[in-house]
């Protein structure tokens, strides 16, 4: 399994351990993201891992912009060293203040009528 796989499923599995710490249950967990119950079984286990879109729908619901979700996910603050916990609340400060990542608006131009 790549570092990457690990890295997706400790975030799948930080995102149960947020969700049971807000006192939603298994069931409701599943329900809210419209899978099995042991689908989710499998995420807590560490054998499943939840879809970016699965953590998208988790920050909605969290009303937390997704880039800091992830690094509170990625980087839990009590595993931060102290010397680097002034940089890790500033980048989250920094990501909180800007919204996160914003999707893009596409506006099409207006057709003009011939003369």
């Amino acid at each position: 399994m790549a570092k990457e796989d690990l890295t997706f499923l400790n975030i799948s599995q930080g995102t149960v351990e947020l969700l049971e710490s807000r006192g939603m249950s298994l069931t409701e967990i599943a329900k809210f993201l419209e899978v099995s119950k042991s689908y989710i079984s499998r995420v807590k286990a560490g054998t499943r891992a939840f879809t970016l879109q699965h953590i998208g729908h988790v920050s909605l619901k969290l009303e937390q912009p997704l880039p800091v979700l992830l690094m509170r996910l990625m980087i839990p603050e009590d595993s931060v060293k102290p010397e680097y916990r002034k940089l890790y609340n500033m980048t989250k400060r920094l990501i909180d203040r800007s919204g996160g990542i914003k999707p893009a608006v596409i506006r099409r131009k207006r057709k003009t009528k011939a003369a």
